[in-house]
């Protein structure tokens, strides 16, 4: 886990010292913090997505042919849900709870912080920008992995994640819409 949080925050402070040297400058401070939590955290999920790339430097790339492409598109799980009630099932009938927490909890949780601090770093977001960010985060993360799948065949890439990620982001930022709501009353 340091192996991914320690660079995380590393190139999460870079790459917010830059843009705060070019962009940030004028804005307040809770505003900055909210950018630096946020590039953090985002590259935090970008270097838990792409930590067999990042990490494991004596892994040899597999070269990409016609049939490496061609087996990677083939283990897409493109059939929404079918991979995750076949594995949630699997789990429940050989009693492997632990498991549940990577299959369903682990994807819900990954983008539940989004869907908090994009409100907070833009509260005039309206609810159409976030869904469509929702969906179009979650897809780059699986591009991603299906771009690490084709040079390493490490990952697992299902649209079950791109849903279950969109799902908590939208978890996430509903909540959050409606404690700020009560809040302001």
């Amino acid at each position: 886990m340091d192996r991914i949080l320690v660079p995380a925050l590393i190139v999460g402070l870079a790459v917010y010292g830059v843009c705060l040297l070019v962009f940030l400058r004028r804005k307040s401070l809770r505003r900055n913090i909210l950018f630096c939590i946020t590039f953090i955290y985002g590259a935090a999920v970008l270097f838990s997505c792409l930590q067999m790339t990042l990490f494991q430097p004596h892994m040899r790339t597999m070269p990409m042919t016609a049939e490496t492409v061609a087996e990677a598109f083939r283990q897409i799980g493109w059939i929404p849900l079918q991979n995750l009630f076949g594995s949630i099932s699997r789990i429940i009938r050989e009693h492997q709870w632990n498991h549940l927490f990577y299959v369903l909890v682990q994807p819900i949780a990954l983008l539940m912080p989004l869907g908090i601090l994009l409100p907070l770093l833009f509260p005039r977001m309206k609810t159409g920008r976030m869904v469509l960010t929702a969906f179009v985060v979650p897809l780059a993360i699986e591009l991603l992995q299906l771009w690490e799948n084709l040079t390493f065949r490490f990952h697992w890439v299902s649209i079950d994640d791109v849903l279950l990620e969109a799902v908590g982001c939208l978890l996430a930022y509903g909540v959050f819409a409606l404690a700020r709501r009560q809040y302001r009353r």
